[in-house]
């Protein structure tokens, strides 16, 4: 079932909230299990909403990382969990989850996982207005892309690096920083409407106030439930 609401969840289609809801009535007896059933619970309502409620009912469930057993469940809530609490608004606890996530990569030589977490610490830096050490984290994340390409990694990396440049008060290389060629595969709709929202918010920024609305419209048509 895990499997059945990622799928759904990445093609956008109503029938994950359905899925989220049988997981209820599922007896999960391993703490993988609850781990994975926690990080599925967060990336839905960083989509779809109550991020609030999601991140309140990690509170007293974070003992589950000292009894899992697959390092790739632990760093896949790890990384639900840094990106629901950025979303909420607390950059620091965000940046603690990040660092976690980063350690926990590094001693699992998940090699993978490395770009994702320099990403999630730069996005709460950024947060915390960090910019120095926010562009360090990116630049990190960009050096670790593999060589054939991951187009989700090049994705958030566009979508942080524009929102880096619109703080610094540079909002015309912002728009330049989304406008990328993916070298493999195409990003997911909700990361694509991602994208299209930073660049028309750099276009605001840069009184492009026409650009900025069609942009907003395409980001809009491309995925209107995850705006």
């Amino acid at each position: 079932m895990f499997g059945l609401y990622s799928a759904l969840s990445e093609l956008e289609q109503p029938e994950a909230g359905h899925v989220l809801d049988d997981l209820e009535d599922v007896d999960l007896e391993t703490p993988d299990d609850q781990l994975r059933n926690l990080g599925i619970k967060l990336t839905h309502a960083v989509r779809a909403g109550r991020v609030n409620e999601a991140t309140d009912a990690v509170g007293d469930q974070l003992h589950l990382l000292e009894r899992a057993t697959d390092p790739l469940n632990a760093t896949s809530f790890l990384h639900a969990f840094t990106s629901a609490l950025t979303m909420r608004g607390h950059y620091q606890r965000s940046l603690d989850v990040a660092e976690r996530l980063y350690v926990l990569a590094d001693e699992q030589r998940l090699d993978f996982v490395r770009p994702f977490a320099l990403i999630d610490r730069g996005v709460a830096r950024l947060g915390l207005r960090d910019f120095a050490r926010a562009k360090i984290d990116i630049g990190s994340a960009a050096r670790a892309v593999p060589r054939e390409g991951d187009v989700h990694i090049e994705g958030n990396l566009a979508a942080i690096r524009c929102r880096l440049l619109i703080a610094l008060g540079k909002s015309v290389e912002a728009a330049a920083a989304t406008d990328i060629t993916f070298g493999r595969g195409k990003p997911t709709a909700p990361l694509l409407a991602e994208i299209l929202v930073y660049r028309a918010l750099a276009l605001m920024c840069a009184s492009e106030y026409s650009s900025a609305l069609a942009m907003l419209k395409e980001a809009e048509s491309v995925s209107a439930t995850s705006l």
